[in-house]
């Protein structure tokens, strides 16, 4: 019988994943729990996370004492995470409001945590769905033995690495961006974001949003409906596995970096975004 865990950063971001796939396989036996990347936060810290989602749940808009106690809950909290809130309301729990919850460090390729892969990983049908920034080393790529899986908030191979889709809005060529503006479900292997293709899915209008970041939170969005129903078919068929498709090296598209984008960057590919935006609607005007 396949089984499984979500292993997923400790970003506001991705409480919108960990609160679908709760919702979709809490009362299951196949879902053996949550791994975060993170130490194990102080009691506190716990209780005051649990208590800002009870309180808060569904709110699109935030205060300023929300935003401050955010900021200090999530060390990620920012653009995309508010336009997350205003566009879809505080997710109901945390990352770590769950009963099946192992915290793993900052650092996923310790060697705690390779001899956890080893005890409990190895050898079984065991699955790992992944939502997490550091790159996965061989141990983790023998362990899982091809059931390691990854979600994108890009369109392989044409957007790889961290804020790829931010990233690219910076080179202001609408082609592009709209090429890469999707979510892709893919297998990890050695290489970044080079394993073969599950699944992907792009928005057929990446323009008609605000600005960027609200782009990016819709994205995230039915990224993670289609993550869930990827693991729901996968988990579905006990004797079969998605083959999963190579892509063509010929069409990879850069790594981007983490170090390449910072504050200001991302004012850069907001500001490029709007230019693109509003040449896109001047196009569509004129050909109407």
């Amino acid at each position: 019988m396949k089984r499984f865990y979500l292993l997923i950063d400790c970003k506001f971001f991705y409480c919108f994943l960990t609160n679908k796939w709760i919702e979709q396989f809490a009362n299951t036996d196949v879902f053996l729990g949550i791994l975060i990347r993170e130490t194990r936060p102080n009691k506190n810290i716990l209780q005051r996370r649990m208590a800002f989602h009870s309180a808060y749940a569904g709110h699109k808009e935030l205060t300023p004492e929300m935003e401050h106690e955010l900021t200090q809950l999530y060390e990620d909290f920012g653009e995309e995470s508010k336009a997350a809130i205003s566009c879809f309301g505080i997710p109901p729990l945390s990352t770590s409001n769950f009963d099946r919850v192992r915290f793993m460090g900052n650092d996923l390729n310790s060697q705690a945590n390779c001899q956890w892969l080893q005890e409990n990983i190895q050898n079984r049908d065991i699955w790992l769905f992944s939502r997490v920034g550091q790159i996965l080393k061989k141990p983790w790529l023998d362990a899982c033995n091809g059931r390691l899986v990854n979600m994108h908030g890009a369109i392989l191979p044409y957007a790889r690495g961290t804020n790829a889709i931010q990233q690219i809005a910076r080179q202001k060529d609408i082609k592009q961006f709209s090429q890469a503006a999707g979510v892709t479900i893919h297998y990890i292997d050695s290489g970044v974001d080079t394993g073969n293709l599950i699944r992907s899915e792009r928005i057929s209008d990446p323009f008609q949003y605000k600005h960027l970041w609200e782009l990016t939170a819709h994205i995230n969005q039915f990224g993670c409906d289609i993550y869930t129903r990827t693991a729901l078919e996968i988990l579905q068929y006990p004797y079969t596995y998605p083959a999963g498709i190579p892509f063509n090296i010929s069409q990879m598209g850069k790594n981007h970096r983490r170090k390449e984008f910072d504050l200001e960057a991302a004012k850069e590919a907001e500001q490029a975004y709007q230019q693109m935006k509003l040449e896109h609607q001047k196009k569509s005007t004129s050909s109407v």
